[in-house]
């Protein structure tokens, strides 16, 4: 006995039980103190599609132009349907249905359900957004994108993921050593009060406060014109199970097409990428008799309503958002092009936001928060 005891590879058990204690404390501290916008909003969506977005009648998916251009209250108002918005930053489809299976298997029932998926997030794979599913996926779910994708190096990612927080919040790690070497607190620290606000504020949405620079309608990301469009084979799949999921328990879909700044849409149709986009969508329609579209990509003559080529700002989304929910609630004469999709007219930054709280509200109340606390 003593010789197999002298045997033992002690400093290696040893090493493994001060790994373990370790990943077990970050496991804790995570959520609170090693997070970015990015993952607290995966893991907050996933949260609301559990509870907060269970009685909800009208649901809305998709990705930031969603998040930031869709506002659940003034949905609400318009189409007279509890609303609440369950999209995220990087919302890609196949993340879309996980949320949607999520909220019907916790007993929501919503009569409307809108579905956005802008074209490069529908051509991406779902490894784009591998260091974010962890905070989506429930433990019995981890493998569900992996074996979609068929990715044998997706599959190890997200396993080593889900196991060890410092693997998954490596570089949130790494930025909060060096602000504490430099006496100071990582940014997400500042940010992410900020953003909890609005995300509890407005239902899941995130409202841009209107820029107060030129927009440089160059400045946007290459995905958006690739040499040539098309869907990624695992997302395309996601969207039609997500479609016939709301389907199945009675639910009135609606695809979403949002606006870009006109000069993206310009360049993306001169190079053909709009047609492949569109040819898709038509077949979406053609699979799901039904299937309603509103085709918003033309409905700012400007770049005024957006903070960048792609996202609304608060007066943008609150347009879009009253379009789409009378549009919803009973479609205006003339509000469909020759393929039977929705059209809104031009949209107008309208009337004050009034009570709707934008980005730089909740900024000023969480500053005003803090000083009381003094």
């Amino acid at each position: 006995m003593m010789r197999f005891a002298s045997r033992l590879p002690w400093g290696v058990l040893g090493a493994l039980v001060l790994i373990l204690t370790i990943e077990s404390r970050l496991h804790r501290l995570e959520p609170v103190h090693f997070s970015t916008v990015w993952v607290d909003d995966w893991r907050r969506t996933a949260q609301a599609a559990s509870t907060t977005a269970r009685d909800a009648e009208l649901l809305c998916f998709g990705d930031s132009a969603a998040k930031f251009g869709l506002v659940p209250s003034e949905l609400e108002d318009a189409t007279g349907l509890r609303t609440h918005s369950l999209a995220m930053n990087v919302g890609h489809a196949l993340a879309a249905e996980i949320l949607l299976d999520r909220a019907l298997a916790a007993g929501a029932r919503p009569r409307v359900v809108v579905l956005e998926a802008v074209p490069h997030l529908l051509a991406a794979s779902p490894r784009c957004a591998v260091r974010l599913w962890p905070a989506l996926l429930r433990l019995e779910q981890w493998h569900v994108p992996a074996i979609r994708s068929r990715d044998p190096r997706f599959v190890a990612e997200l396993l080593v993921g889900r196991i060890f927080a410092s693997v998954r919040a490596r570089f949130e790690i790494r930025e909060s050593i060096i602000a504490a070497l430099g006496s100071r607190l990582p940014d997400s620290a500042y940010l992410l009060p900020i953003l909890r606000r609005q995300w509890t504020a407005n239902r899941g949405a995130q409202l841009m406060s209107k820029r107060t620079t030129p927009l440089d309608p160059g400045a946007f990301r290459a995905e958006l014109l690739p040499s040539a469009w098309s869907p990624d084979p695992v997302q395309a799949e996601a969207l039609r199970r997500s479609i016939g999921r709301a389907r199945s328990v009675g639910a009135r879909v609606v695809l979403l097409l949002p606006p870009f700044i006109p000069s993206v849409h310009e360049r993306r149709r001169a190079a053909g990428l709009e047609t492949s986009y569109e040819r898709f969508i038509d077949r979406l329609t053609q699979e799901f008799p039904g299937l309603e579209v509103f085709d918003a990509r033309d409905s700012c003559s400007d770049d005024d309503l957006h903070v960048d080529p792609i996202h609304l700002d608060v007066g943008g989304a609150i347009a879009l958002s009253r379009a789409l929910g009378e549009w919803v609630a009973e479609p205006p004469t003339g509000a469909f092009d020759a393929r039977g999709w929705g059209l809104p007219s031009g949209l107008r930054r309208g009337a004050s936001p009034g009570e709707v709280e934008d980005l730089e509200r909740s900024r000023i109340a969480i500053r005003d928060a803090r000083g009381a606390d003094r």
